[in-house]
């Protein structure tokens, strides 16, 4: 899809033109609604709306039925007027307020008045969206997270807090548990850039750990199945960014649906589209994904992060490689030891949670609910292993709070272990130095 940042999404070539066809293909068509509405190019007809714009379709004539268009721009306007009281940002939603007035008054009092702010077209629902500006529409999102997540010494302004979470680009590997992490991180955030990794799709068993997931995000629709020959679920990398870019088109997720491995490591890196990875999420289920990613950034300088839930527990791991590459991978175990454990935790599931134990900590196994499944002494007829959705949301809470305070300058542990069943914290490893953007 194209943008209104027009010079961003041409690129100087023809890689660059790929890259981001490839990657930001969820992104809906961004286009201003003024300039739109001076030239005839997005106009009201009959019950419903018609656009067009020569980057999109070679100008074809689009209509969008009225029960397909819809309109942030009132509601976000009119849910800041009590949140910008006796604030900065009060004199420009006062002008913002004005615009939008004006705009409906010329449009005879419409809803959604075209001339006003920008509009973004969804493809596959086939959906027209109305948003407001967006310097202002971020601010609607970002106002309320407030400065809670300011520097140790509470010396820092919340633009200053907003400069560093925008700069940030996380990287999210594992879209299951991994998808309300980032989405976590979305939210709290709401960094100019987003990698979203996974080649998995969604399925009916995946809905007790995942919210916010439906038949519409979830599943194909019998164009897609006739189109593509295949009636699985859709993409998780895929489904995403759709949700992400359903509230706010204005940031970019870079979107890997074959996955993250050697191949394409090195695009982390940075280019002229997307800049260098900040932190990576390592939510994988492949032990070799996950030896493979963190191995990549230990050589690359990229702070390694994974959260486990092992009910009770809640597991954070932080490996800052981006200040020590010489850390081995794992907290407190040789390379070698972890690589043997590696080899033979690809045979059978006891040998993968005997990796499993060495790379996230002795309390996988413990004598608790979950160190008993994977022991068999507790009777589990699933052959996948127990996540209860409320300990995902515990899992992502405490990672994005650990990330975020870390990049505001926050010292953190190696390895933070929360008991759900007495809400004791457990600290263990060095002190972790901040994320440096």
């Amino acid at each position: 899809m194209m943008s209104i940042e027009k010079e961003f999404f041409h690129g100087e070539s023809e890689s660059e033109k790929i890259f981001v066809e490839k990657r930001l293909q969820q992104k809906p068509f961004l286009f201003d609604g003024e300039i739109a509405s001076e030239n005839g190019e997005l106009v009201y007809v009959g019950d419903g709306m018609e656009f067009c714009n020569d980057e999109f379709r070679e100008g074809e004539k689009i209509f969008i039925p009225d029960k397909r268009v819809f309109s942030f721009a009132s509601l976000g306007i009119m849910g800041l007027i009590e949140e910008l009281a006796e604030s900065p940002f009060q004199e420009f939603h006062f002008k913002e307020m004005m615009k939008l007035n004006q705009a409906m008054n010329e449009s005879d009092g419409l809803y959604a008045p075209p001339g006003y702010g920008n509009w973004a077209y969804y493809e596959r629902d086939d959906a027209l969206v109305q948003y407001l500006p967006e310097d202002i529409h971020i601010l609607a999102l970002v106002l309320r997270n407030s400065v809670l997540h300011i520097d140790p010494e509470m010396e820092m302004s919340w633009q200053e807090m907003r400069e560093v979470f925008e700069n940030t680009v996380p990287v999210v590997m594992g879209l299951s548990v991994g998808g309300t992490i980032a989405m976590a991180i979305e939210q709290l955030m709401r960094p100019k850039h987003m990698v979203l990794a996974d080649m998995g799709v969604w399925s009916l068993p995946n809905t007790n750990r995942v919210p916010f997931l439906h038949y519409q995000n979830m599943l194909k629709n019998l164009k897609e199945v006739k189109e593509t020959g295949d009636f699985f679920g859709r993409n998780k990398a895929i489904v995403l960014a759709e949700q992400m870019y359903g509230i706010n088109p204005y940031r970019n997720k870079y979107v890997y649906s074959e996955g993250l491995g050697l191949k394409n490591f090195s695009d982390l890196l940075g280019n002229k589209i997307m800049p260098k990875a900040t932190f990576v999420v390592d939510e994988a289920d492949r032990l070799s994904d996950k030896t493979a990613m963190a191995e990549f950034c230990r050589k690359n300088r990229i702070r390694y992060i994974g959260v486990t839930d092992a009910w009770p527990f809640i597991i954070l791991n932080v490996r800052a490689f981006d200040v020590d590459d010489s850390l081995p991978i794992s907290m407190g175990v040789d390379d070698d030891d972890l690589y043997e454990y590696l080899r033979i935790g690809n045979k059978s599931q006891e040998g993968f949670f005997d990796f499993a134990e060495r790379y996230v900590g002795k309390h996988l196994s413990e004598d608790y609910p979950f160190g008993r499944v994977i022991k068999g002494s507790l009777d589990w007829f699933g052959m996948g292993i127990p996540q209860p959705i409320t300990a995902i949301l515990y899992g992502a809470g405490l990672l994005t709070d650990r990330i975020a305070l870390s990049l505001t300058g926050h010292y953190t542990s190696e390895r933070i272990i929360l008991n759900l069943l007495d809400l004791s914290i457990l600290m263990d490893g060095e002190m972790v130095p901040p994320i440096k953007i």
